[in-house]
């Protein structure tokens, strides 16, 4: 019997899960009125306008998360569920993501700027206050918010 090498192994496997990622992103096909927020109903008898009251969200990750609160690991920011003041780019130069601008004022003090028209996901907006206010709680030596 021919040995297959762990490099064809490998391509082989990248590629079975290609086609499966892909078989998951098809559109159905549809035979109507595509219009949004149209009152077509869906296949499970709900208008557009219910099914814009009940999304949700489901992540599947292989990183085992206690907690979606951003101080409490590194998940939520991969999921792309929460953002940072600033970021790496691809060669690990920071920019900026929710700060447009910064500057260090002494040792222990920053200023930065904050992008606008940012808001949270209730829709409240991204201030200085809610900014600082992440940084305070982020820097408590026991995290209050955590439930056990």
């Amino acid at each position: 019997m021919k040995k297959i090498s762990g490099s064809k192994v490998f391509v082989l496997f990248i590629v079975s899960v290609w086609m499966l990622v892909m078989a998951g992103c098809t559109a159905e096909e549809s035979g109507g009125n595509t219009a949004p927020n149209s009152e077509v109903e869906n296949k499970n008898g709900s208008s557009a306008d219910e099914q814009e009251e009940n999304k949700s969200v489901t992540l599947l990750y292989t990183f085992k998360a206690t907690s979606l609160d951003p101080h409490n690991g590194s998940i939520p920011l991969r999921a792309g569920i929460t953002e940072t003041l600033v970021k790496l780019d691809e060669n690990l130069h920071i920019e900026g993501w929710l700060a447009t601008d910064w500057k260090m004022l002494d040792e222990l003090t920053w200023e930065f700027a904050l992008r606008d028209g940012v808001t949270f996901h209730d829709g409240t907006p991204l201030t200085a206050e809610a900014a600082k206010a992440s940084f305070e709680r982020g820097s408590m030596p026991v995290n209050p918010w955590l439930v056990p």
